[in-house]
Protein backbone atom coordinates (compact mmCIF):
# COMPACT_ATOMS: atom_id res chain seq x y z
CA UNK A 1 0.00 0.00 0.00
CA UNK A 2 2.96 2.09 0.50
CA UNK A 3 3.86 1.78 -2.93
CA UNK A 4 0.50 2.26 -4.46
CA UNK A 5 -0.02 5.94 -1.93
CA UNK A 6 3.15 7.01 -3.37
CA UNK A 7 1.88 6.25 -6.61
CA UNK A 8 -1.03 8.23 -6.15
CA UNK A 9 1.13 11.15 -5.12
CA UNK A 10 2.44 11.46 -8.42
CA UNK A 11 5.78 9.61 -7.78
CA UNK A 12 7.77 9.65 -10.98
CA UNK A 13 10.75 8.37 -9.94
CA UNK A 14 11.94 5.25 -7.99
CA UNK A 15 15.73 3.99 -7.20
CA UNK A 16 16.13 1.02 -5.31
CA UNK A 17 18.23 -1.49 -3.98
CA UNK A 18 16.67 -4.87 -2.86
CA UNK A 19 16.92 -5.11 0.73
CA UNK A 20 14.37 -6.96 3.43
CA UNK A 21 11.99 -5.83 4.38
CA UNK A 22 11.82 -2.96 2.23
CA UNK A 23 11.69 -5.08 -0.51
CA UNK A 24 8.35 -5.18 -0.92
CA UNK A 25 8.22 -1.66 -2.10
CA UNK A 26 10.82 -1.78 -4.55
CA UNK A 27 9.02 -4.86 -6.06
CA UNK A 28 6.28 -3.05 -6.93
CA UNK A 29 7.62 0.04 -7.63
CA UNK A 30 9.63 -1.51 -10.36
CA UNK A 31 6.70 -3.38 -11.73
CA UNK A 32 4.25 -0.68 -11.89
CA UNK A 33 6.21 2.70 -12.52
CA UNK A 34 7.49 2.07 -15.58
CA UNK A 35 4.06 1.57 -17.24
CA UNK A 36 2.41 4.47 -15.55
CA UNK A 37 5.22 6.84 -17.40
CA UNK A 38 7.82 7.12 -14.73
CA UNK A 39 11.38 6.15 -14.18
CA UNK A 40 12.48 2.43 -11.66
CA UNK A 41 16.17 2.01 -11.50
CA UNK A 42 17.83 -0.63 -9.70
CA UNK A 43 20.67 0.83 -7.82
CA UNK A 44 23.98 -0.59 -7.12
CA UNK A 45 23.91 0.07 -3.59
CA UNK A 46 22.10 1.95 -1.01
CA UNK A 47 23.56 5.62 -1.50
CA UNK A 48 23.17 5.48 -4.82
CA UNK A 49 19.44 5.06 -4.17
CA UNK A 50 18.95 8.09 -2.60
CA UNK A 51 21.75 10.01 -5.14
CA UNK A 52 19.57 9.17 -7.75
CA UNK A 53 16.08 10.42 -5.99
CA UNK A 54 17.63 13.90 -5.21
CA UNK A 55 19.07 13.71 -9.05
CA UNK A 56 15.56 13.07 -10.32
CA UNK A 57 13.65 15.24 -7.25
CA UNK A 58 16.28 18.72 -8.80
CA UNK A 59 14.92 17.74 -12.35
CA UNK A 60 11.54 18.18 -11.30
CA UNK A 61 10.65 14.32 -10.55
CA UNK A 62 8.37 13.25 -7.32
CA UNK A 63 11.46 10.81 -6.29
CA UNK A 64 10.74 8.02 -3.43
CA UNK A 65 13.12 5.27 -2.18
CA UNK A 66 12.40 2.35 0.18
CA UNK A 67 15.08 1.15 2.51
CA UNK A 68 16.04 -0.75 6.03
CA UNK A 69 18.26 -0.01 8.61
CA UNK A 70 21.74 -0.60 7.52
CA UNK A 71 21.01 1.14 4.01
CA UNK A 72 19.53 3.72 6.47
CA UNK A 73 22.87 3.82 8.21
CA UNK A 74 24.56 4.59 4.58
CA UNK A 75 22.17 7.55 2.98
CA UNK A 76 22.60 9.48 6.20
CA UNK A 77 25.37 11.60 4.14
CA UNK A 78 22.40 12.27 1.66
CA UNK A 79 19.80 13.10 3.96
CA UNK A 80 22.04 16.05 4.92
CA UNK A 81 22.30 17.17 1.19
CA UNK A 82 19.10 17.10 0.46
CA UNK A 83 18.01 18.61 3.41
CA UNK A 84 21.31 21.80 2.96
CA UNK A 85 19.99 21.64 -0.66
CA UNK A 86 15.78 22.05 0.28
CA UNK A 87 15.51 18.75 -2.10
CA UNK A 88 12.18 17.06 -1.59
CA UNK A 89 12.14 13.60 -1.51
CA UNK A 90 10.47 10.59 -0.01
CA UNK A 91 12.10 7.95 1.57
CA UNK A 92 10.43 4.57 2.95
CA UNK A 93 12.56 2.98 5.71
CA UNK A 94 11.19 0.02 6.76
CA UNK A 95 12.70 -1.13 9.98
CA UNK A 96 14.18 -4.58 11.00
CA UNK A 97 15.34 -6.02 14.17
CA UNK A 98 19.10 -5.00 14.84
CA UNK A 99 22.15 -2.98 13.72
CA UNK A 100 24.71 -3.45 10.82
CA UNK A 101 22.94 -6.35 8.98
CA UNK A 102 20.39 -7.25 11.65
CA UNK A 103 17.54 -9.56 11.42
CA UNK A 104 16.26 -9.49 8.24
CA UNK A 105 13.12 -11.33 8.66
CA UNK A 106 12.68 -10.45 12.45
CA UNK A 107 10.65 -7.20 13.47
CA UNK A 108 11.85 -4.28 15.84
CA UNK A 109 11.78 -0.61 15.75
CA UNK A 110 15.37 0.00 16.14
CA UNK A 111 15.80 2.93 13.69
CA UNK A 112 13.44 5.35 15.51
CA UNK A 113 16.28 7.16 17.19
CA UNK A 114 18.63 7.28 14.23
CA UNK A 115 16.11 8.18 12.28
CA UNK A 116 15.07 11.41 14.47
CA UNK A 117 18.85 12.43 15.23
CA UNK A 118 19.68 11.53 12.15
CA UNK A 119 21.37 15.13 10.52
CA UNK A 120 24.12 17.21 12.40
CA UNK A 121 21.58 19.94 13.73
CA UNK A 122 19.31 22.86 12.80
CA UNK A 123 17.41 20.82 10.84
CA UNK A 124 14.02 18.94 11.06
CA UNK A 125 13.49 15.85 8.86
CA UNK A 126 9.75 15.41 9.04
CA UNK A 127 8.87 11.46 9.87
CA UNK A 128 5.96 9.63 9.45
CA UNK A 129 4.95 6.09 10.82
CA UNK A 130 2.54 4.32 9.12
CA UNK A 131 0.91 1.50 11.65
CA UNK A 132 -1.20 -0.39 9.27
CA UNK A 133 -1.86 -0.97 5.46
CA UNK A 134 -4.28 1.90 5.09
CA UNK A 135 -1.92 4.15 6.79
CA UNK A 136 0.68 3.28 4.54
CA UNK A 137 -0.94 4.40 1.88
CA UNK A 138 -2.57 7.59 3.23
CA UNK A 139 0.50 8.70 4.71
CA UNK A 140 2.64 8.28 1.78
CA UNK A 141 0.43 10.79 -0.06
CA UNK A 142 0.79 13.18 2.93
CA UNK A 143 4.55 12.19 2.73
CA UNK A 144 5.00 13.46 -0.84
CA UNK A 145 3.08 16.63 -0.23
CA UNK A 146 5.21 17.33 2.58
CA UNK A 147 7.82 17.11 1.11
CA UNK A 148 7.22 19.22 -2.07
CA UNK A 149 5.78 22.15 0.11
CA UNK A 150 8.53 22.18 2.47
CA UNK A 151 11.21 21.43 -0.22
CA UNK A 152 12.87 18.60 2.68
CA UNK A 153 13.01 15.06 2.30
CA UNK A 154 10.66 12.72 4.39
CA UNK A 155 10.70 9.59 5.80
CA UNK A 156 7.81 6.90 6.11
CA UNK A 157 9.06 5.26 8.93
CA UNK A 158 7.73 1.51 9.09
CA UNK A 159 8.74 -2.04 9.96
CA UNK A 160 8.97 -5.49 8.96
CA UNK A 161 5.49 -6.19 10.23
CA UNK A 162 3.66 -2.94 8.90
CA UNK A 163 5.42 -3.63 5.43
CA UNK A 164 5.29 -7.50 5.09
CA UNK A 165 1.72 -8.40 6.44
CA UNK A 166 -0.95 -8.86 3.79
CA UNK A 167 -3.42 -7.32 4.82
CA UNK A 168 -7.00 -6.62 3.12
CA UNK A 169 -8.01 -2.69 2.28
CA UNK A 170 -11.04 -1.73 1.15
CA UNK A 171 -9.85 0.97 -1.49
CA UNK A 172 -13.22 3.35 -1.23
CA UNK A 173 -12.00 3.42 2.53
CA UNK A 174 -8.43 4.93 1.99
CA UNK A 175 -8.36 8.90 2.69
CA UNK A 176 -7.47 10.53 -0.03
CA UNK A 177 -5.91 13.83 0.69
CA UNK A 178 -5.31 16.00 -2.36
CA UNK A 179 -1.90 16.25 -4.19
CA UNK A 180 0.23 19.25 -3.67
CA UNK A 181 2.43 19.86 -7.42
CA UNK A 182 5.28 21.19 -6.88
CA UNK A 183 5.17 25.29 -8.14
CA UNK A 184 7.40 26.21 -10.84
CA UNK A 185 8.55 29.31 -11.70
CA UNK A 186 8.71 30.95 -15.41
Amino acid sequence: MLAAGALAAGCRFFAGYPITPASEVYEVMMRELPSRGGIALSSPDEISSLCYCVGASLRGLKALTATSGPGWALMIETVQYALMTETPVVIALVQRLGPSTGGATQGAQGDVWLTAFSNSGGYTLPVFSPSNAAECYELALHAFNWSERLRTPVVLLSDKEVGMTTEVVDEETLAKPAVFERTWMD
